[in-house]
This record gives C-alpha cells, sequence and structure tokens, in this order.
C-alpha cells in the first residue's frame, strides 16, 4: 500500500456514503492508492494558469524532466510511498504532492484520466479554486490540500468546509464537491495519507455527459497537436467547436469525421513518420532534443486515433488505458547544422517511457 486513504472521521464517512461511488470510495480506503507515473503528472496541474506556456498538458510536457529533478530534491522518489527528503520540506512541494494526490484519488473512485480535468476560473469568493471534472453522471470539483506531517489537517478541513458553503449558494450548482488533504512524512515506514472530506448529497448536474466529452475531445486535439498537423484535427477542432454550441449533441454520435468531400477519415498516412521505436509501433509522437545527450518523446497510443475519428461518443468516454513502462530504442539523423553541412550521422537513443490512463507517452531518451 503506498498511500493510505481514510474517511476524514465517522461524520464525513456517513456524509460520504449518500454519494452514487461510496462502493468504489470503500473499496479505495481498503486497498490504498498506489504511486504511479498518473500521480506525478497530476501534481504538474498546479502550474495550470492563464498564461502562454501554462495552459495545456503539451505546455506541461516540455517541463515534466525538469520538475521531476525539483522533486527529487524534496521527495524520495525512490520510496515506495511519498517521502520527504527532511522534516522542512517547502510548502509548494506540500500543494504539488496535495493535488497530486487527491485528483489521482478522485480519477480511481470516478474512473476518470487525466483528459477530463479543467481547472476551475478563480474568483474573488471562496470557490473550490482547483479542478473540475465529470463521470458522465455528476459534475465533480475538488479542493486539493498537502500538509508535511498531517499538522495543518484541522485549519485546511475548515477551509474546504467553508469554501464548500459558497459553491452551494451559487445558482444550479449541484456538483459533487469533494475535498482532499493528503499528510505526507520524511519516515518511509510512515505511508503518506489522503483524507476524503464529504460532498453533500447532490443532485444530477444539466448535463455532465456533454461536459466530459467535451473536455475529453478537447484533451486530445491538445495533444495531436503537440505532434502532428494530420488533416483530421482539423475536423477534430471543428467538431469540437459544433459541440459547444449545440444543445441537440447526441445527433453527432457515431457520426465519423469527414474530409472536405464527404469521405470517412482513416488513420493518416503521416502517422507511419512518427512510429519511431520499431518494437513498439503502436506509439506515435514526435522525439524533440532537450540538450546534446538528452531528448524527449512525447505521443500518444495510436489506439485512440480510430476512436476519435469514428466519433462514439461511448468509446471516447470509455478509453482507458493501464498505466505502464517501456524500454524504446529509436534511430535518428543528426542535429540540423550537421544535415546543412551534408556531415549528418544516424543517432540511436534509448529510454523508458511511461504511460498514463489517457494513453499518452512520454520519456527521456539518450544516446546509445
Amino acid at each position: 500500500m503506498a498511500i493510505d486513504v481514510n474517511f476524514y472521521d465517522a461524520k464525513h464517512r456517513e456524509a460520504l456514503s449518500n454519494t452514487p461511488q461510496f462502493a468504489n470510495i470503500v473499496k479505495i480506503v481498503e486497498s490504498g492508492l498506489t504511486v504511479d507515473e498518473d500521480l506525478w503528472i497530476y501534481c504538474l496541474f498546479k502550474e495550470q494558469k492563464a498564461r502562454d506556456g501554462f495552459r495545456t498538458y503539451a505546455d506541461f510536457a516540455s517541463r515534466l524532466a525538469k520538475r521531476l529533478q525539483l522533486f527529487e530534491d524534496y521527495i524520495n522518489l525512490q520510496s515506495k510511498t511519498i517521502t520527504s527528503v527532511d522534516d522542512k520540506p517547502e510548502k509548494i512541494i506540500s500543494e504539488y504532492v496535495g493535488i497530486g494526490c487527491a485528483l489521482k484519488l478522485v480519477s480511481e473512485i470516478h474512473g476518470l484520466t487525466e483528459a477530463d480535468w479543467e481547472l476551475i476560473p478563480e474568483s474573488r469568493t471562496k470557490d473550490l479554486d482547483f479542478f473540475i471534472s465529470s463521470d458522465s453522471t455528476s459534475i465533480i470539483e475538488v479542493e486539493c490540500k498537502g500538509t508535511f506531517s498531517g499538522s495543518s489537517r484541522s485549519s485546511m478541513k475548515a477551509d474546504i468546509e467553508a469554501k464548500k458553503r459558497v459553491q452551494r449558494t451559487k445558482q444550479n450548482n449541484n456538483h459533487l464537491l469533494y475535498g482532499i488533504i493528503t499528510s505526507y512524512f520524511s519516515d518511509p515506514a510512515i505511508p503518506a495519507r489522503a483524507d476524503i472530506l464529504d460532498p453533500d448529497p447532490v443532485e444530477v448536474y444539466e448535463d455532465p455527459y456533454y461536459a466530459r466529452l467535451l473536455c475529453r475531445m478537447k484533451y486530445y486535439l491538445i495533444q495531436f497537436n503537440v505532434f502532428s498537423r494530420a488533416h483530421f484535427l482539423i475536423s477534430l477542432s471543428e467538431r469540437v467547436n459544433g459541440l459547444r454550441y449545440n444543445k441537440e449533441y447526441m445527433r453527432l454520435d457515431a457520426a465519423p469525421l469527414v474530409g472536405r468531400f464527404g469521405e470517412p477519415f482513416k488513420s493518416p498516412i503521416s502517422f507511419n513518420w512518427k512510429r519511431p521505436f520499431e518494437n513498439h509501433s503502436e506509439i506515435i509522437g514526435d522525439i524533440f532534443s532537450v540538450d546534446k545527450e538528452t531528448y524527449l518523446f512525447y505521443g500518444l497510443t495510436e489506439a485512440i486515433v480510430d476512436i476519435l475519428i469514428s466519433q462514439s461518443f461511448g468509446a471516447i468516454l470509455g478509453f482507458r488505458t493501464q498505466p505502464n513502462t517501456v524500454s524504446v530504442t529509436a534511430t535518428i539523423e543528426g542535429p540540423p547544422e550537421q544535415q546543412v553541412e551534408r556531415k549528418s550521422e544516424s543517432i540511436i537513443l534509448k529510454g523508458d517511457l511511461r504511460s498514463n490512463s489517457a494513453g499518452r507517452f512520454i520519456g527521456l531518451m539518450h544516446k546509445a
């Protein structure tokens, strides 16, 4: 068990029993939460803001390697749980940990992936000011807190409850409102602990299915634009914009993406040049130079392509992969300056890629 999961107290357990996913919560409380690639990616959501370079998942991907170096200065990444390297971690590290654990936990409860989360815009009131998602049945809002040694649990509980009261006064807000407080320690023998605070009894939002569908489609549109300009992405962009303003959007369920002459798209031929790994041809993406010795691969599993083209809403919302780590080898041409001088030589790169539940692959590669 990497992270213990608990109800904050008996009162909150009773309140949580009114929620539709209570059985899932109990199961995770019994089994605990695993520290994996998803959790560290969720930590980076701390940096999402309305500023160029910090808006999209692609923006965060370009910073992942540097952020892991930051975490290594404060967090023992070799530990089986979340463990501080000393007794005085920086406050910002606690914030990263709180966000990562909370989004990972609620994703496990509701069967979500990182493709389903968006940041709630800030306001001047005490908003639950972090993330919003949907599991196709309910809209979910989560307030994330992290504390070293549990020293601030009581004050964090009071802050979350105050914010939830404000959210409940807003017109038409029948969302699930979760509060998650994560405590971590410097002793690796003590597992990190995530405490769940109760959301109020809920009603179904006007259309949470639509909210989750739109969020997922926007996510994959952003992801593919990191490494591809395939024509089907233009059609996907138009479909996303169409869904935003179409109240009868279910008429588009299973209406495939088509080209300018009305022909259904197939998996783009251009992806044949986006498969750098002979032993893993199902992974498509690009390799980017970080420095003279280091490269970054960023891509996706090709399995999502046909699903997006088909526009089967059920398949899009049901898509979820098992997080995994794969070892890969790629051969690329030398840097552009060598190519100009006609002295280009092939470079062999090796590295490990980590995938998450949304089917995204990322990893550093080095010269063999």
